[in-house]
């Protein structure tokens, strides 16, 4: 395996606690084990164009960063990759309407895709790969560690290992890597001008330790939790956007431009009020003003005066918080109709609020304000009240990316629900034959039956099914 040299982690890697997550790119294959030596091709050249990817994340006094991994005695080295076989088992055939499925939710079954295996055999290794075979396809899992790698440098990887997966049919194309180990380096460089020497620890203490750091498993965890994908009819969510567009007054003599409220704000104050109204309704507010927080993990490539490569594998995101007050959602006394427009128009003046403070912290958001997030003291949040956590992917190329004439385009994208805590909720990226907008939620048991039978989410939904990757023949 070819080595590399060892580099810290940066601060904004230090945002993220070390765990791992998952993706799971399925993909429609009348021969199966064709695809095999394709992907496992594709991959001993990626580790060999990107070896920092076969490394392992320790800590080293107070410093953390990714090392090689040294070989055993016998010379070998943990593999980047391990094949499973699950001839009983098929790619899940997804509902065309909303889902009733007569089985009871296993959240870690899943888990049965993924390189939990290698990755304990490596200590804690920045990525590894697990390449299902399935009866009627092939399920190809990035078992990746987030404090090395965010989500779009997980697409970037992706993107480079289909790339590589071509070599045989198109080997220019497979020298042509959407980056290389010299601007990775380059990358961190510029984004450690932004630490603190004390954000160079792995642990909010300080304290100084050798070898791999804590996973805290058992503690992020939660087999109990329920998540499910809801698939929003992108004409509503259109329709929403021109609705709360129109109640900003067009004023040509003013210098404040209408905000540029995206589709993708719109959904996110959508989830955000819904999610708070209906943990509202179980709670009885005592002490004063109750708060909702949101928290959003936004990428920043883009908003350094100098920006950084849109194709870096490592940790560029900052998660912005926003507050509102818990008030009596007058809006949810209202049902919705057949009248589209009407329920729009119903709902617009509850998320115009909500979507201005979203758009204006994301336009304020530039290298000063970068810098002053790294320059003062994080200070714990001590506000009451339900919380949600919400990220998007929509723009991401999962669906894109081309392995070559055996595997083709994936045909789906999901996320493994292992270590997703409750509240969270992510946009999915973008269907290649579809507007709609996918959105996985994770909720406790109670809170996911009381949205699954929220009236205003299930006009919104078009189908709401539990996230299953698999079937038995």
């Amino acid at each position: 395996m070819v080595t590399f040299e060892a580099y810290q982690l940066t601060c904004f890697d230090h945002l993220f606690s070390l765990f791992y997550g998952g993706c799971a790119l399925s993909f429609h294959i009348s021969c199966p084990e064709e695809a095999v030596p394709i992907l496992c091709g594709g991959l001993e050249r990626l580790v060999s164009h990107l070896p920092f990817l076969a490394g392992k994340v320790s800590q080293s006094g107070k410093i953390a960063g990714v090392h090689p991994i040294p070989t055993t005695t016998s010379g070998s080295s943990p593999p980047i990759a391990v094949v499973r076989h699950f001839p009983k088992l098929r790619l899940f055939c997804k509902p065309g309407s909303r889902s009733q499925l007569c089985r009871d939710y296993i959240r870690d079954e899943s888990l049965i895709l993924a390189p939990y295996e290698l990755c304990s055999l490596a200590g804690t290794p920045v990525a590894r790969f697990q390449i299902n075979v399935l009866a009627d396809g092939i399920i190809l899992v990035p078992w990746v560690n987030h404090m090395a790698i965010d989500g779009i440098g997980v697409d970037n990887m992706t993107r480079a290992l289909s790339i590589c997966c071509q070599a045989d049919n198109n080997p220019l194309k497979a020298r042509q890597l959407p980056t290389d180990p010299s601007v990775e380096a380059d990358t961190r460089a510029v984004l450690a001008n932004f630490a603190r020497s004390q954000t160079n620890t792995i642990t909010n203490s300080g304290t100084e330790t050798d070898g791999p750091p804590t996973l805290g498993e058992g503690e992020h965890n939660v087999s109990s939790l329920v998540d499910y994908n809801f698939c929003f009819a992108a004409s509503k969510v259109q329709r929403l956007r021109n609705c709360v567009r129109s109640l900003w007054p067009e004023n040509k003599d003013s210098d404040q431009p209408i905000p540029r409220i995206s589709c993708d704000d719109i959904v996110t104050v959508f989830i955000w009020i819904a999610l708070t109204s209906l943990r509202q309704d179980g709670m009885s507010i005592n002490h004063g003003t109750m708060k909702s927080t949101l928290t959003r993990a936004v990428d920043i490539r883009n908003r350094f005066s100098n920006p950084i490569p849109s194709t870096y594998f490592g940790n560029c995101v900052v998660l912005l918080k926003e507050s509102l007050p818990l008030e009596v959602p007058q809006w949810r006394n209202t049902l919705p109709g057949d009248d589209d427009q009407k329920s729009c128009s119903t709902l617009a003046p509850v998320l115009h609020r909500a979507a201005d403070v979203l758009r204006s912290r994301l336009q304020s958001l530039d290298d000063q304000y970068i810098r002053e997030i790294f320059s003062s003291p994080h200070l714990p949040d001590a506000d009451p009240g339900p919380n949600v956590f919400v990220s998007s992917l929509r723009h991401l190329s999962s669906y894109k990316h081309d392995f070559g004439p055996v595997l083709g385009q994936a045909n789906g994208f999901h996320l493994l629900p292992y270590m997703r805590p409750d509240g969270v909720c992510t946009i999915m990226p973008k269907r290649p034959d579809q507007d709609d907008w996918d959105i996985m939620v994770t909720l406790n048991p109670k809170d996911m039956e009381l949205l699954r039978q929220d009236s205003w989410f299930q006009w919104m939904s078009q189908t709401t099914t539990p996230i299953t990757l698999f079937e038995s023949l």
